[in-house]
């Protein structure tokens, strides 16, 4: 993550909290915050950035709000949302969330915010690092990395280890899910919950919702998956550029600056994929994130209709671009050579300028 956005939301954090003990009339006029973040997608993946996924709600914030167009995060799931917890570059060596740390819903929680996180979490579950336990009034989600989306209680696949992800409820562990589940639907559910709570107890909120979408494994509802079918048998190199030259008619690269890279070394040649099959896989990426957007409308709908929306300030951003990974190998639920094309070598060590991603504010 650039230290761009940790100054600005540190800024906003110091902004709306002041002293750190307030009372509830003190604390009643402040803004609220809501912190949504995905999980492996590309920054050329959504429509606002130049993508095929139709993101109709990522799409008016990033018309009628600021889309940024020089942003970095950390590179990879855990150092992100340290970063973004913490406001602190991450350091792995002496963990990357210790008691030597705040994190900002301890923060806002003493200046007078209910404080929410609904989704991945992925920092740790012991006592120091529980969510729960650290800030977040109300915790509901994946204490862990990644998980099946329809049932959590599903074992990975050996080839990942065959452990069951830990999933959970405040400091209480779930391990049944009702038939209807998914994950995308599910965290927003919980996030709505603790936004009417709220809005009702005329408190200023700080809710942070964290999605797995679109980490693998690749999966969503087939309603959604069959409106992407056959939008991608271009091929990942003809795709790339067409995105390439979409962000440069709306003013997001300049190509005097940023070049279109070259093939990429470790991506198989498109000719010699299974089209039907590649076309489908991203047809099943691309709905989780359509899904993710539909959701987010849910969000905003719930700021508009419990009368919080003008004075709410709503981020979005991405953890680190598309996953380079392909676990199970090419014909598994991962998407490696897309993402390759979304943004070269996908995920990337955490360094100087790190890795380009999605934000709107």
């Amino acid at each position: 993550m650039s230290k761009y956005l940790i100054y600005a939301f540190s800024v906003l954090v110091a902004a709306v909290v002041g002293e750190s003990q307030v009372d509830a009339d003190d604390a009643a006029g402040r803004p609220n915050i809501v912190l949504i973040m995905c999980d492996d997608m590309g920054w050329s993946d959504i429509g606002c950035y130049g993508g095929e996924v139709e993101t109709p709600n990522l799409d008016r914030m990033a018309a009628e709000g600021m889309r940024f167009t020089q942003f970095y995060n950390c590179a990879k799931c855990t150092t992100t949302r340290a970063s973004i917890v913490t406001g602190l570059h991450p350091r792995r060596k002496g963990g990357l969330l210790t008691r030597k740390m705040v994190t900002t819903g301890e923060v806002l929680a003493a200046a007078g915010y209910q404080t929410s996180l609904s989704g991945k979490w992925h920092l740790g579950s012991k006592d120091d690092t529980h969510p729960f336990l650290r800030g977040f009034g109300q915790y509901y989600g994946l204490l862990d990395g990644c998980c099946n989306f329809f049932d959590p209680s599903i074992p990975d696949p050996e080839y990942k280890g065959g452990r069951v992800r830990e999933f959970g409820r405040n400091d209480e562990r779930i391990t049944e899910f009702p038939s209807d589940f998914y994950t995308t639907d599910a965290f927003t559910n919980h996030a709505i919950e603790q936004i009417k709570t709220a809005a009702g107890n005329k408190q200023p909120f700080f809710a942070h919702v964290c999605y797995t979408a679109p980490h693998y494994p690749i999966q969503a509802k087939p309603q959604d998956i069959e409106k992407y079918i056959g939008r991608f048998k271009m091929g990942w190199e003809e795709m790339r550029q067409q995105r390439y030259e979409r962000q440069i008619e709306m003013g997001l690269i300049d190509p005097e600056t940023w070049s279109l890279s070259q093939h990429d070394s470790k991506a198989y040649d498109w000719k010699n994929a299974d089209h039907e099959f590649e076309d489908r896989r991203m047809a099943v990426y691309a709905a989780m994130i359509d899904s993710m957007d539909q959701n987010i409308g849910r969000l905003m709908q719930t700021l508009e209709e419990t009368g919080v929306d003008d004075n709410t300030v709503v981020f979005f951003l991405s953890d680190n671009g598309g996953c380079s990974e392909e676990p199970g190998g090419a014909r598994s639920c991962g998407a490696k050579p897309w993402s390759q094309k979304r943004l070269r070598r996908g995920r990337t060590v955490v360094g100087m300028g790190s890795e380009r991603a999605v934000q709107t504010l």
